[in-house]
């Protein structure tokens, strides 16, 4: 089940996104299917992850990656 979402967030990510940069925030730990749809995702897009090894918390990591935003949009989880 968790597989499916996963599939389907990247493949959304895809097909959904027309900005010409995104980075994306990957807080602390993340298991080895999760960091390989990542991967996969920066992978042939412009598409940026930023790891963080530790979970700041929702307010900071936003404040963190405000920061080093260069685009519109901006995701967090």
């Amino acid at each position: 089940m968790l597989k499916d979402l996963k599939t389907h967030c990247r493949n959304s990510i895809r097909e959904h996104i027309f900005v010409d940069y995104v980075k994306i925030l990957r807080q602390g730990y993340q298991d080895e299917e999760t960091e390989s749809c990542l991967e996969s995702l920066e992978k042939g897009r412009n598409i940026e992850v930023i790891r963080v090894d530790r979970n700041v918390g929702r307010a900071p990591g936003r404040s963190l990656i405000l920061l080093m935003a260069t685009t519109l949009f901006i995701m967090t989880r």
